[in-house]
């Protein structure tokens, strides 16, 4: 950041944590010495999650995603500061850090992906998300959320081999990180704001795009044919060049989308992921992410 402000006109990469981090160690001293900078924000030998809120004299800092609204409405280089201190309700117990907690890595699951070819498709979700439980793990200084999902695959996704509710742990960092790493379409004018998700017609797919009826996708896994559960993808991937993840309305689902695939860059190959916006139709955002290079995963 240092670089930046000593030169403002020229264009810098800025790491997810790079923001929230300066911001952090102004309002807090304890924050201020390097070593224990370095501990909050990056992960350590016993494996904690990183940093997502810091409070001291009264005020706290904390990421966009607190809350896991929908996460095309998510500005992620923006940063909360806000009176208060965290607090745990029943307990009335303070601390001055919360941190992700411990269990974010067993969202990493192989789950059945079946995948529509065709000329079009008709845009919807394959999930809902039922419950959403925050478990709150404490120790001296932090506390310790992890985020339960509890999924119910939709009627069409479950009626096919492998398909059973399921349930994903997410923390609020890594979900930052995810959707800091995401691409997001531009508006369009067939649609107003906030109203695109309610009108469902059929999109045209082309020979270079594909419908996957699931909420991630790993290239290095199999992906299964809707017509007759044949394998239909090596170890190369999916031939098309555009993946539509059924997910309309579903925002948990969005999340989780969007963090498999920020996961799944540590452990094989990835596309880049392309996030609908509210006010752009699910056909622009086709199109919009068709004149893009390389392969993408279009999450609606």
């Amino acid at each position: 950041m240092q670089e930046v402000c000593k030169n403002p006109t020229e264009r810098f990469t800025v790491d997810p944590d790079e923001i929230f981090r300066g911001v952090a160690i102004l309002l807090s001293s304890s924050m201020r010495e390097e070593e224990d900078s370095k501990r909050s924000f990056v992960h350590n030998e016993q494996s904690r999650g990183l940093l997502c809120l810091c409070s001291d004299r009264g005020w706290s800092v904390f990421l966009s995603t607190f809350g896991m609204e929908d996460p095309a409405r998510i500005r992620p280089e923006l940063i909360h500061v806000r009176r208060g201190t965290p607090t745990k309700r029943k307990t009335q117990e303070r601390k001055i850090r919360i941190r992700d907690g411990r269990g974010i890595m067993e969202g990493l699951k192989d789950i059945p992906q079946y995948i529509q070819r065709g000329k079009d498709y008709v845009p919807r979700t394959a999930a809902r998300v039922t419950r959403r439980t925050e478990y709150l793990a404490t120790n001296a200084e932090e506390f310790e959320p992890s985020i339960m999902c509890s999924i119910e695959p939709s009627p069409e996704w479950r009626k096919f081999p492998g398909v059973k509710d399921l349930r994903e742990i997410v923390s609020y960092r890594e979900l930052h990180e995810g959707l800091w790493q995401t691409h997001a379409t531009p508006s369009c004018k067939h649609h107003p704001p906030r109203e695109a998700a309610k009108i469902k017609s059929i999109v045209k797919l082309g020979p270079d795009a594909a419908a996957v009826l699931g909420y991630k996708y790993l290239e290095t896994s199999s992906l299964r044919s809707v017509v007759d559960h044949s394998e239909t993808m090596s170890a190369q991937g999916s031939p098309e060049k555009i993946l539509v993840v059924l997910s309309l309305g579903q925002a948990d689902i969005r999340w989780l989308t969007i963090l498999g695939n920020h996961i799944y860059q540590k452990v094989g190959k990835y596309r880049t992921s392309m996030l609908r916006t509210e006010n752009c139709c699910e056909e622009c955002a086709l199109k919009y992410v068709a004149r893009q290079p390389g392969k993408w995963i279009l999450i609606l």
